[in-house]
C-alpha cells in the first residue's frame, strides 16, 4: 500500500469532491453554448428531446432522456421522475414527495422517494461544498 503525505490527501480529497465540471453542448435560440455540468439545475423531458434549465434560461439539446442521462454525471443527478432529472447540488429543500430547486417544484415519483432520499443525503455528505 501507499502512503500519502497529508497534503497530498487532502488535495487528492477535495479533487474527488469536484464533481460536475464535465460540459454540455447545448441550444438556444439555435445559437450552441458549452455548459458547465454543475450549472444545470434540472433536465425536462419532451420525448425527442430535453430542456436544460440553466440560471433561469432555457437551453435544448436532441437527445432522449435516457441518452441525457448517460452523458451526465451520475454522482450529481438524480432522475426523480421520468420527465424530470434534477441536479442535487442545486436542491433548497425536499418535503412531501417533492424538491424545490431553482424556484421550480418538481414532484418526486413515489417508486423513486426512497432512493432519491438515499443518494441526496450520500450527495449531501460527500459531494456538497462547505
Amino acid at each position: 500500500s501507499v502512503i500519502l503525505p497529508a497534503v497530498t490527501l487532502f488535495c487528492l480529497i477535495h479533487l474527488m469532491r469536484r464533481i460536475g465540471l464535465g460540459i454540455v453542448e447545448a441550444y438556444k435560440n439555435r445559437n450552441p453554448y458549452q455548459v458547465c455540468q454543475r450549472d444545470i439545475a434540472y433536465v425536462v423531458s419532451y420525448g425527442s428531446y430535453v430542456e436544460l434549465v440553466v440560471q433561469g434560461k432555457r437551453f435544448r439539446k436532441e437527445v432522449s432522456m435516457e441518452e441525457m442521462e448517460r452523458m451526465l454525471e451520475e454522482r450529481m443527478f438524480f432522475r426523480v421522475h421520468r420527465k424530470y432529472l434534477v441536479n442535487l447540488f442545486w436542491v433548497e429543500t425536499y418535503e412531501n414527495g417533492t424538491v424545490l430547486l431553482a424556484g421550480q417544484e418538481i414532484p418526486v415519483a413515489r417508486r423513486k422517494k426512497k432512493e432519491f432520499e438515499r443518494a441526496y443525503v450520500e450527495f449531501d455528505l460527500k459531494y456538497r461544498d462547505r
